[in-house]
């Protein structure tokens, strides 16, 4: 069966509320950098990049290497997410309105 990018994406949100809820930041971030994937195979590059570059900043700043804790998604993220988004500064309760089914009004996707 071929990948469904629409539906890994319901799911990576609904366990990032979950983790959320919890107080689980490692796992959050972990749904963020596996949600960057999801928003790439949907075509909505643009807020891939977004959410990769952000969520990268902050595990970094605790100490987590995500790219390092799932190598193949980070394989995968190289190939298909641009390197050219700046950081915006947003915090892990902006950054999941991306995970949003779809784009936020504001949000341009790019191939």
């Amino acid at each position: 069966m071929p990948a469904q990018p629409g539906e890994a994406l319901t799911a990576v949100r609904e366990a990032r509320d979950l983790f959320d809820s919890e107080d689980d930041v490692g796992n959050v971030l972990a749904c963020l950098h596996t949600g960057a994937y999801a928003l790439a195979r949907l075509d909505r590059g643009k807020d891939a990049a977004t959410l990769l570059t952000a969520v990268r900043r902050i595990a970094a700043r605790r100490g987590i290497d995500l790219d390092a804790a799932d190598p193949i998604r980070a394989a995968g993220l190289a190939e298909t997410v641009p390197t050219d988004v700046p950081d915006t500064g947003a915090d892990e309760s902006a950054l999941a309105t991306l995970l949003s089914a779809e784009s936020p009004p504001n949000a341009k996707s790019r191939a």
